[in-house]
């Protein structure tokens, strides 16, 4: 489309606001004076943005039809008596996907116009693709070999080799690389780096305690009871394997109390743990409503939108509440995705941010991998006794002033009597306590524990924070579902007899 001087229309860098373009026309492009700013730097011809701008368009978006198509569409129609059409003008799908002004877009349409046969395409009944009355909206998005590859991964590890897989490796590889050029609604990536200084950050975990003395024993050691518990005693959970601790939390108290479901006449022992390093958790809310931060023009645009359709699929799978009955069966696909994710140096993950289903996904949980479960112990002066004592038996009906009230007393020898030794074993409890740390009998080697357990500490417990409660009742939230039921009597069937059955054709199956 030819301007004023009779030479052919060109753009600038500066113009085009989508980064694609923009650093194709920096690579690309030769000095020209760009029509729309003026000035003389690297530039295209329109003609060619134009072409660019077509291809994506068509691989990207759909026509809209103009009129009803389905019944029910029909039937709108019909009751409402007008119709209004789905999509964005053409106008403002190049606009948005190509970051151009006004002036620009119109100088396109016109480019794409004056290329299209108007004529034949009406002829063989179609549409004018680039007129005042062309609305699109974004393709389907193809995400069935994703599906097919998950179902694959499912298989793989479920029933023919569940350790040392390569074809499962390599399936959640194709499924979770590159994470971070997702991006949630609000823009953040839907990786997220919660920094220990972030206002407030923390995290709660609980433990279920059945007796007085449960909780006593609790509070007696409350980093290392309330904290993950040590290897030969961690079970299988949602995101690990049996015998790989790792930390369970919600970012709320109530959302914690429900996660353990204790039982009523129990009692729950809960804290806050303040992170103590920054960390980098995948944020599976996010990723429910994520979407692919790459331009509609790069060639891997198609495979990086089909894939976040699949993963918000993916994400709203995972957070599903699972029956105890198929817990062994169901986990097995997230407990190895979480393997991969914590041991795969590509994706530098510290944990995993869910929807929390015993409360409805009102609430969310975390986890964070084996790596990042360190708490660092409740420091106490070696020799030091530590009393716990209830102002009132919990479970005594009477009614006195402070019931409810829990004391624990830090009896801390003289300086002069302390112990020197940071290594004490309690043969009563059947458990050594090395460095300030309560550990299981089982760790009779000191060098032993002392390399299994060099890790960075990532959380410390707010040791104010520590609250018991009694577990006095439980409520389900329901929803709820009439059974209609209908009696009828049945048809009557004739017998047929040899002489009446007629043979079966090939046709027939």
């Amino acid at each position: 489309m030819p301007n004023t001087k009779g030479e052919a229309i060109r753009i600038c860098h500066e113009c085009i606001s989508n980064q694609y373009l923009t650093n194709m026309v920096r690579e690309q492009g030769t000095l020209g004076m760009c029509k729309y700013c003026e000035d003389t730097r690297e530039s295209i011809l329109l003609s060619d943005l134009s072409e660019c701008i077509a291809v994506a368009l068509e691989e990207h978006f759909v026509l809209t039809p103009i009129g009803p198509e389905t019944p029910e569409e029909y039937l709108t129609w019909a009751i409402r008596g007008t119709w209004s059409p789905r999509g964005e003008p053409v106008e403002d799908v190049i606009a948005n996907m190509a970051g151009l002004d006004e002036s620009a877009v119109g100088d396109v349409i016109g480019e794409l116009s004056a290329g299209f046969d108007t004529y034949r395409a009406v002829k063989e009944g179609g549409r004018h693709p680039y007129d005042s009355q062309a609305l699109y909206e974004e393709r389907e998005l193809d995400t069935s070999a994703y599906h097919s590859n998950w179902e694959e991964f499912r298989r793989e590890i479920g029933s023919r080799a569940r350790f040392f897989n390569s074809t499962a490796e390599k399936i959640l590889s194709s499924i979770l690389g590159d994470l971070e050029i997702y991006m949630a609604p609000d823009g953040n990536s839907v990786v997220r780096k919660v920094d220990p200084k972030a206002e407030d950050y923390f995290v709660w975990r609980a433990r279920v305690a059945h007796y007085p003395e449960d909780v006593e024993k609790i509070l007696e050691s409350p980093a290392e009871e309330i904290g993950p518990p040590p290897a030969n005693l961690a079970a299988a959970g949602r995101m690990n394997a049996q015998g790989i601790p790792v930390f369970y939390g919600a970012v709320d108290l109530s959302t914690c109390v429900a996660e353990i479901r204790a039982p009523v006449g129990s009692f729950v022992v809960a804290a806050k743990f303040k992170l103590s390093r920054p960390v980098r958790l995948l944020d599976l809310n996010a990723l429910e409503n994520a979407y692919a931060d790459v331009s509609h023009f790069t060639p891997e645009s198609s495979s990086h939108q089909s894939r976040a359709a699949f993963l918000r699929w993916l994400a709203n799978a995972i957070s599903r509440p699972v029956t105890p009955l198929d817990e062994t069966s169901e986990y097995l696909p997230t407990q190895a995705l979480a393997e991969y994710l914590a041991t795969r140096p590509c994706s530098n993950l510290d944990g995993i941010i869910y929807r929390s289903s015993q409360v409805g996904g009102t609430g969310s949980n975390l986890v964070l991998f084996n790596h990042a479960s360190e708490v660092t112990p409740y420091e106490v002066p070696p020799g030091t006794d530590v009393k716990v004592q209830f102002y009132q038996d919990p479970r005594d009906d009477d009614d006195i002033e402070g019931d409810g009230e829990v004391f624990v007393y830090e009896l801390v020898p003289p300086e002069g009597e302390q112990q020197s030794s940071d290594t004490e074993m309690t043969s009563e409890t059947g458990t050594f306590r090395i460095n300030g740390k309560i550990v299981p009998f089982e760790y009779h080697d000191e060098k032993q524990y002392a390399s299994e357990s060099h890790r960075e500490p990532t959380l410390q417990i707010d040791i104010d924070s520590i609250a018991v409660m009694e577990i006095t009742g439980v409520k389900y939230n329901y929803d709820e579902f009439p059974v209609i039921r209908h009696r009828s009597t049945k048809e009557s069937v004739p017998t047929s007899t040899k002489e009446d059955e007629a043979p079966i054709s090939e046709s027939q199956f």
